[in-house]
């Protein structure tokens, strides 16, 4: 079941970088632009603990490496879409370095709240 709430959190991810500009204006504030890092935080925090826990199930030594691997990767590959395809979008490698922190700060809560898991790769 964690597996499934892991893919279904990624996809949600995925549709969210590919709504069009335009569809976001309502939300897009030039005095409010951090919440955007915020959000790219968040929602790879949240996918990257789904992930982690998805993946202690299997690969208990190298889910650490693994979920950092996946989703950094995950981040990039959006953002490179967002432009390149995504209509209205654009690529901006601060987006992907908010991803990259939330990431960490999912890794080093799962860590702290689970401290007896192996996490050595």
């Amino acid at each position: 079941m964690q597996w499934w709430i892991a893919l279904f959190w990624a996809i949600m991810i995925a549709v969210l970088h590919a709504i069009p500009g335009q569809d976001l204006a309502f939300i897009q504030m030039d005095d409010f632009s951090y919440f955007d890092k915020i959000f790219h935080l968040g929602v790879f925090a949240i996918g990257a603990w789904l992930l982690m826990r998805a993946l202690k199930q299997q690969y208990a030594m190298h889910a650490f490496r693994y979920t950092f691997i996946v989703y950094t990767l995950y981040g990039l590959l959006l953002e490179m879409m967002q432009g390149a395809c995504f209509e209205a979008r654009k690529a901006d490698f601060l987006d992907w370095v908010a991803d990259i922190v939330g990431v960490l700060l999912a890794l080093l809560l799962h860590q702290k709240i689970y401290p007896n898991e192996p996490i050595k790769s």
